[in-house]
């Protein structure tokens, strides 16, 4: 998840000031690097999810996907767990295909 789009949702839910700030400064300034064979990589700036083993970090994650029921077909089916999301359909024909590809590139 972009930090960005985490943001803006927290705004639209009226979440602002203070605590967007913070939930920006608790996601913000994060590197990581990579090694391979003994060879790291140069850093580079964390722009998206959030930092594991923190609960902090489940709860933004379980603000983010709230609202993913509300954009797919409602033939659709969604699962939402902890730190997971299921999408299915029944597929009968080439329309019900086409209709589980467009809500998983509304996803």
């Amino acid at each position: 998840m972009p930090h960005c789009r985490l943001l803006n949702k927290l705004r639209l839910l009226g979440i602002d000031g203070a605590v967007v700030g913070w939930v920006k400064s608790f996601l913000g300034g994060r590197t990581q690097r990579v090694c391979v064979d003994g060879a790291l990589s140069d850093n580079a700036s964390v722009l998206s999810g959030v930092p594991l083993g923190t609960i902090l970090g489940h709860l933004l994650f379980l603000i983010f996907i709230d609202d993913v029921p509300s954009v797919v077909d409602p033939c659709t089916q969604i699962r939402l767990f902890a730190d997971d999301c299921l999408i299915y359909r029944h597929i009968h024909s080439v329309a019900d295909q086409l209709q589980l590809q467009r809500d998983l590139d509304k996803i």
